[in-house]
This record gives C-alpha cells, sequence and structure tokens, in this order.
C-alpha cells in the first residue's frame, strides 16, 4: 500500500462522504421506540460530543506532530496502550465488517437478488481494498470528485419533505424524559469515522485546517439531522422500525421509485452514488486497519500488501460466513461498544497527555 500523503483539502471530503455513509446506514439503529421521532436530536448531541473529540485530536496533533495514535498510545499509556491499540484496531475491523454487510445486504435484496449474497460481498470487499491499496491520496482525490453528488443528496432531501407530517414530530423534554437521556451510546455511534479518521490521518489537517473540518463535521451533521427529521416525520416512530434500508426509505419518502428500483434513473443514479460513498468509507477504515496493524506489529513497508491483503480475506469470511440472524443479534452491541470505546481510547490518550511534556520537533 501506498505511503501517499492526506493534505487538509482532500481528508475534508473524506470525513464527509464517511460520516455520511455511516449515519445513514445505521439510522435503524438510532430512530429507536424509545427515542422515536427525536431522533433528529440524537445527531446535535452527536455533533457536540464530535467537536469535543475534535478539540481533543487537534490538541494532540499539536503536542505530538507526526505521530500516529498507536504511537502515541505506547508513549502515553506504556503497557495500558500496547493492549488498547489492538483492540481499537479489532473494533475498527468488526465496525468495517459490520459496514460492509449493512450496504452488501442493500445490494443483494434490491439489485442483484438472483445474485449469491458471497459474490456480491466479494466484488464490494475487493473493489475497496483495490482503493485502499492506491493510498491515501488517491482516496481523497475521489472523495474530492464525489462531493459533487451532496448537493443532489441534499435536492432530494427537500424533495422530501413534502411528504412530511410535522405533527409527527415532537421535540422531546430533556429534563423529563430521563429514558431518553440513556441512549448516550446512540449519540457516539453515528460520529465514530470523525475520531477513526481524525486520528489516522487529521495530524496535520486538524493543525493547518481546523475550522474548515469544523465547517465539514457541522455540514454533515445537519443533513444527517435533515434526513432523519425528514424520516421520522413521514413514517412516524414505529414506522421507522419497519425500513430496514435507510437509502430506500428515503427514496419511497421521495416518490421517485414507486414500484422498482430500474424504473426511474434518478433513483439508480442516487443509489449508486450511496454505494461510491460507501466504497470510500470502507477503504478508509482498510487503510487505518492496515496502517494501525503494521506499525503496532514493526512490520516494514513491503509487508503492508500482505497485510492488507490478509485484511480483506478476514473481512470477507467474517461477513460471508455470518448469517442474517446471527448479525442482527451481534451488530448492536458491536455498534455501541464501537462507538463508545472508539472514542474513550483517543480521550484516554489525551488525559496522559496531560501529564506529559511538549514533543520536540
Amino acid at each position: 500500500m501506498q505511503r501517499t500523503h492526506l493534505t487538509s483539502k482532500l481528508f475534508m471530503p473524506v470525513l464527509l462522504l464517511s460520516l455520511l455513509t455511516f449515519g445513514l446506514s445505521f439510522n435503524r439503529y438510532v430512530i429507536t421506540p424509545s427515542v422515536g421521532v427525536n431522533a433528529y436530536l440524537v445527531i446535535l448531541i452527536g455533533f457536540l460530543i464530535a467537536i469535543f473529540s475534535l478539540f481533543v485530536i487537534k490538541s494532540l496533533a499539536v503536542k505530538y506532530p507526526d505521530q500516529t495514535i498507536i504511537h502515541m498510545g505506547n508513549k502515553l499509556l506504556g503497557p495500558l496502550g500496547k493492549i488498547g491499540a489492538p483492540v481499537w484496531l479489532i473494533i475498527i475491523f468488526l465496525l468495517t465488517a459490520l459496514l460492509t454487510r449493512r450496504v452488501t445486504d442493500e445490494v443483494a435484496t434490491i439489485i442483484l437478488f438472483r445474485t449469491p449474497r458471497f459474490v456480491t460481498t466479494l466484488a464490494f470487499l475487493l473493489i475497496a481494498g483495490y482503493m485502499a491499496s492506491l493510498g491515501e491520496e488517491a482516496l481523497g482525490r475521489l472523495s474530492s470528485a464525489l462531493m459533487i453528488m451532496v448537493p443532489l443528496f441534499l435536492m432530494l432531501l427537500l424533495i422530501s419533505y413534502r411528504q412530511v407530517n410535522f405533527l409527527n414530530i415532537h421535540p422531546v423534554n430533556i429534563h423529563r424524559d430521563l429514558g431518553y437521556l440513556k441512549k448516550w451510546d446512540l449519540w457516539l455511534l453515528i460520529f465514530t469515522p470523525v475520531w477513526v479518521f481524525g486520528a489516522f490521518y487529521g495530524n496535520e489537517s486538524l493543525r493547518n485546517n481546523f475550522k474548515g473540518i469544523i465547517l465539514t463535521i457541522t455540514g454533515g451533521a445537519l443533513i444527517l439531522g435533515a434526513t432523519y427529521l425528514a424520516v421520522a416525520g413521514a413514517f412516524g416512530p414505529k414506522g421507522n422500525i419497519r425500513y430496514e434500508w435507510p437509502v430506500m426509505s428515503l427514496m419511497n419518502i421521495t416518490e421517485l421509485a414507486p414500484n422498482y428500483l430500474f424504473q426511474n434513473f434518478i433513483t439508480t443514479f442516487f443509489f449508486l452514488v450511496f454505494l461510491s460513498f460507501a466504497l470510500v468509507n470502507v477503504a478508509g477504515f482498510i487503510i487505518v486497519i492496515s496502517k494501525g496493524f503494521s506499525e503496532f506489529l514493526g512490520a516494514r513497508d513491503s509487508r503492508s500488501k500482505l497485510i492488507l491483503l490478509l485484511i480483506i480475506t478476514a473481512l470477507f469470511i467474517l461477513t460471508a460466513s455470518t448469517t442474517l440472524i446471527n448479525y442482527k443479534e451481534t451488530a448492536d452491541p458491536v455498534l455501541k461498544v464501537g462507538g463508545f470505546y472508539t472514542f474513550g481510547y483517543v480521550l484516554l490518550i489525551w488525559f496522559g497527555s496531560l501529564f506529559h511534556g511538549k514533543e520536540q520537533r
């Protein structure tokens, strides 16, 4: 895998597309009966946590320039870092597998329903793996090109508001509804790509273009919040649970695909755009896992491609061998634990940095 550089301008589109993909893919785990029509508030609260985490990562980037989260963990946490880093990478691996299964389930059910599921999974991972093998800079340039598709999503989202019944939306009373406050794990889940990519890619980016990255995350939070507001307003709190695939839920609202997917070009095109976003997210996670394990194991650059191949093979075995029932039983706890740990480990390293001096350049 090429060790190319990811500039600040290339970092922001990767972050935005990954945030949108992760948020749209797992909205079923956010719009629950207890949260219901107040799901958009989860996005707003998660946004505040994400902004705090960016300040944490920025302080680490300034204090320890040009160092990865693996190196900082070993330096600041000692033996705990040697345990925490591989656990962090394993959790990102599991989140990548869940995201892959989530996206390929949509493809296998809606488009390639006569194609064996393992073929769809293999094709998806091979494409994502090839993107990852091209390196970070290529991923950033591809994300920049795909940014032109975000206005298309916003246009379709605006159309969807024709079907919104605002009587279905009742802002929660935070002081009274203590059950809502128990959904802390959901606040962390959607913004997982922020601290995953920020911790690995955002060292120079967070130092040089911090305001731009804050605006990027703000835009992503507003888009996700508006999306959940539209879905909740159209279907109501109980209706949300019936829709397994968030992308098609949005298409149902816009009435662009009343019968079959390929009857409408715009819907088909939008679905393929979502797949492109998902490939960026999965490829980015694969790069993070590959770089992390390579550094943790002290592997040479010549062995990075072998590690990358092993990761893709392990993802395929885990994703293709998991039955749908086991997937639904294990996805929810893994997502919750993963959202908490990816944030908590970065926060733990930051606390460790408070007791160490500034790194000399």
